[in-house]
């Protein structure tokens, strides 16, 4: 009898050993499917929800393309209602999962270049940098209502 209990006891300590504990069985998925804000119709929502745009907005979200961000793709999209639009530029991470708003800059270069190479230096008599610094100037120390870093002064009357 001994030796019987030891064979039972044999046999289901080795089924045991070969069946993985119920904890790390995998249970049938009820879990909601992975979302990608590089997907059109998820970025859509969360940016409709961001902004609180209805359906009255009609949202266009573009193609995904590189941007200067290593690892991040940039995505506009275009909100309209009307006659008013608007773009917005999103950076999304490379799994989709994060998505940034905001422009881009570069330490080594002029923030200002794409402005200042729209102006019309003939205007200026030639000389555009003490132009853009005369209205820095101004905006900075105040001139008229305006106060120091370009803010309107309050009236203490």
């Amino acid at each position: 009898m001994c030796l019987f209990i030891r064979s039972v006891l044999l046999w289901v300590l080795v089924a045991c050993a070969m069946c993985p504990p119920v904890a790390c069985q995998k249970k049938a998925s009820t879990a909601k499917p992975a979302v990608s804000a590089l997907d059109k119709t998820t970025l859509e929502a969360y940016v409709r929800h961001l902004f609180l745009w209805g359906p009255e907005v009609k949202v266009v979200v573009g193609q995904p393309k590189p941007s200067t961000v290593p690892g991040l793709s940039e995505v506009t999209v275009q909100a309209s209602a009307g006659a008013a639009s608007v773009n917005q530029v999103f950076y999304v991470s490379g799994d989709g999962k994060k998505i940034i708003q905001g422009a881009v800059y570069d330490i080594d270069d002029n923030p200002f270049r794409k402005e200042i190479s729209k102006m019309n230096t003939a205007s200026t008599g030639g000389n555009l940098a003490k132009t853009v610094l005369s209205c820095n100037e101004s905006s900075l120390f105040g001139s008229g209502r305006m106060g120091p870093l370009g803010f309107h002064r309050r009236s203490t009357a």
